[in-house]
């Protein structure tokens, strides 16, 4: 993936700076975390933020799917998950 159009410069501190895990703080938001097994996105980052958000005691929930679909291809199936996850935040 080229990631230039996305960063001014590319080195470790943006890098950094530009990663979900360092965004997680005791005031983050609750998680609904949905994945494919197989998708763009690997499992081990889905479950390295779950666990980063327990860590700060933010609830979270995670789903993993079968396959190797993202985002609005799962959608229908994770759609209970979605409306239960919010009837309890919001």
């Amino acid at each position: 993936m080229d990631y230039r159009n996305l960063l001014a410069s590319i080195n470790d501190d943006s890098l950094e700076k530009a990663s979900i895990f360092s965004k997680v703080t005791k005031k983050s938001g609750p998680g609904l975390l949905c994945n494919s097994m197989n998708e763009l996105v690997p499992t081990y980052e889905h479950q390295k933020l779950a666990e980063l958000l327990r860590q700060e005691q933010i609830p979270v929930e995670t789903c993993l799917l079968n396959g190797s679909r993202h985002g609005e291809a799962y959608i229908d199936d994770i759609w209970p998950n979605l409306l239960n996850f919010l009837k309890r935040y919001i």
